[in-house]
């Protein structure tokens, strides 16, 4: 008898460490990528990343304090990538960024309490560039 009931225990704390292991965060999407030199940071309402080069999908998960918009800034030396948000299940794209082509700029509408997850993926391989997005309060200028 005790050895069924430590299996079951075992049983079932493999089972809650495995999905936990295995969760694609709020809003479903995953983080799947490859990058030399990837240096991040994030707080609830705002994050930022650097890279010596990057592929693939990066996501950021953010909570709203207030309603408003994500502002953002991208730039890289090569590549391409997009930047979207995921809000309920729903993806909207803020932009494409391309080597050269810095961007500044703010879009979206999020209302307060919201899980925002931002997205950064790459089109083509990226490098030498950074990302910052922060959730903004729409009484802000």
């Amino acid at each position: 008898m005790k050895r069924i009931a430590a299996f079951l225990l075992l049983l079932s704390l493999l089972v809650v460490s495995c999905s936990a292991l295995s969760s694609c965060g709020r809003n479903g999407v995953i983080s799947q990528y490859r990058a030399v030199g990837f240096v991040r940071s994030q707080s609830p309402t705002g994050a930022s990343a650097s890279f010596l080069s990057f592929s693939g999908r990066y996501v950021f998960d953010l909570r709203a304090a207030a309603d408003g918009t994500i502002y953002y800034m991208a730039r890289l030396d090569q590549g391409e990538m997009e930047l979207s948000y995921v809000i309920n299940g729903k993806k909207k794209q803020l932009c494409s960024v391309k080597a050269g082509d810095p961007v500044e700029a703010s879009g979206g509408e999020i209302k307060k309490g919201d899980y925002v997850s931002v997205i950064m993926e790459t089109i083509s391989d990226a490098e030498e560039g950074a990302v910052t997005f922060r959730l903004t309060d729409s009484a802000e200028p």
